[in-house]
């Protein structure tokens, strides 16, 4: 946490110096920080092992795997038959969901999507808006491009409406993936809101390759 903090915030106790403590979150936490995105990732799976009664691992790595590794095989892998899909937390099923989609298998996708629905009950206030992108990447892929662009932008609008920026922006980094060769002006406006978040909030891993 002092590591953390230290890295947003500027934050020090006199004497401690930023590395001071090493913990596992403390090495996941540098790993992020110094954009070793794979270290990063394993330190995740690593903490999860230690303690598997906590989600949040997992959906961290699924995160790492698809933003900053361009990894879906790496989800499928991960997620495939760990637990049930049923019993699978709402964030792990729908980054299975998207790594699926980004990988071009659709297979259950039907059946997946109707249980992320069902899951949207006991997801906090975020997951409509997931969902609903979520939503749009299917209908990308299945090149119902107007749907597609409906459901990204009303995503991107809900998670403004809650204030929750960051799902805003990683709805956009996602959506603008998609619209690139459809609407490329869309995809300069998106891309520049990224950035700029991704910037101002040490989140490089939104940054695309070519934008470094």
């Amino acid at each position: 946490q002092y590591n953390w903090l230290f890295h947003k915030h500027n934050f020090s106790i006199d004497g401690l110096k930023n590395g001071t403590f090493k913990s596992i979150e403390s090495e996941v936490n540098d790993s992020y920080v110094t954009q070793q995105y794979e270290k990063c990732r394993n330190g995740l799976i690593e903490l999860h092992n230690f303690q598997p009664f906590s989600e949040a691992p997992i959906s961290d790595a699924g995160y790492i795997s698809l933003v900053a590794l361009n990894d879906p095989k790496y989800v499928i892998g991960m997620s495939h038959n760990r637990v049930p899909r049923v019993h699978m937390p709402f964030i792990e099923l729908n980054n299975l969901i998207v790594a699926k989609l980004l990988s071009n298998d659709f297979s259950d996708i039907e059946l997946e999507m109707r249980l992320l629905a069902r899951k949207l009950q006991t997801s906090d206030q975020k997951g409509k808006g997931i969902y609903l992108a979520t939503s749009g990447l299917i209908f990308f892929k299945t090149e119902n491009f107007e749907k597609g662009v409906k459901c990204y932008e009303d995503a991107i609008n809900y998670f403004k409406s809650i204030n929750s920026t960051r799902s805003a922006v990683l709805a956009e980094h996602f959506y603008s993936q998609q619209i690139r060769d459809i609407n490329p002006n869309r995809y300069a406006s998106l891309r520049k809101s990224v950035q700029s978040f991704a910037k101002t909030n040490k989140m490089l891993e939104l940054i695309l390759p070519e934008e470094k």
